[in-house]
């Protein structure tokens, strides 16, 4: 078996990787959201997956004492909080509305299988079975969310909907994880992070591909850009007033068209 101490190695490694992991994110945010005041043009789903991940392997985390598991997650689930924050306060009000309701209904589902867990499950080694069940599945979600911004990414050619860095830093972080999980023989933490590591590699291939083609040909950014910009052109409306004279003799009427 091995040692203590690269087992706490890599624990500590893998909280400090999540943390900048999380920091990732804040480059995107600042060139997305707080340049043009919107997030329109971002997915919610991944930081609502990354809730319920940091979540779920925290109660696992406490479950079975595992300080590593515990931190790096505690960390996360501050980081998600503060990101489902910005996503609200940034949405218009329709869309907040909709992310309001996802989000109470995640919640909901999720909370009452992690208390039924708690309350029905009496033995021990059941109740981490359960838990870190959960856990894996919600992993598997959040590693699953970027799909949609990698579809979005893939039609309009937009690198930026794919941050290499944050992709690059998902992926160490998986790394890590992913030995630590072997090392300790917990194949809970060991599986989801290979499925990281898999999602990683594909999403760096997106974004390596997407980089290709604009550098082949530049234009088609800039097509993209201009299709977006006749979306959004707001319809010019010309008033005209036509006067006409009826023949019974009484007074003119006008008549005021728009086109």
């Amino acid at each position: 078996m091995a040692s203590e101490e690269l087992i706490n190695g890599l624990g500590i490694a893998g909280t400090v990787l999540v943390f900048f992991m999380l920091c990732a994110q804040l480059p995107a945010m600042w060139t997305v959201v707080f340049r043009t005041k919107s997030v329109e043009n971002l997915s919610v789903l991944p930081t609502i997956g990354q809730l319920m991940n940091f979540t779920a392997w925290t109660l696992y985390g406490i479950e079975v004492n595992d300080a590593s598991v515990l931190q790096s997650n505690v960390i996360g689930i501050f980081f998600a909080v503060g990101y489902l924050c910005v996503f609200t306060t940034y949405s218009k009000p329709q869309s907040r509305h909709r992310l309001l309701k996802l989000l109470g209904i995640v919640c909901a589902v999720f909370g009452a299988v992690e208390i039924a867990i708690f309350l029905a499950v009496t033995d021990k080694d059941t109740r981490v079975t359960a838990l870190g069940s959960v856990s894996v599945i919600c992993a598997a979600i959040m590693y699953g969310a970027p799909i949609k911004q990698c579809y979005y990414a893939l039609t309009k050619l937009d690198p930026s909907a794919v941050p290499a860095l944050l992709t690059v830093a998902n992926a160490l972080v998986s790394a890590d994880w992913l030995a630590y999980g072997v090392l300790k023989s917990n194949w809970f933490i060991a599986v989801p992070q290979a499925a990281g590591i898999f999602f990683g590699v594909i999403q760096l291939g997106i974004a390596g591909y997407i980089n290709v083609r604009v550098r082949g040909d530049p234009s088609l950014t800039k097509r993209e850009t201009k299709e977006e910009e006749n979306e959004k052109s707001p319809v010019t409306c010309v008033t005209t007033c036509v006067t006409t004279f009826p023949a019974s003799g009484n007074e003119p009427v006008n008549i005021v068209a728009s086109v």
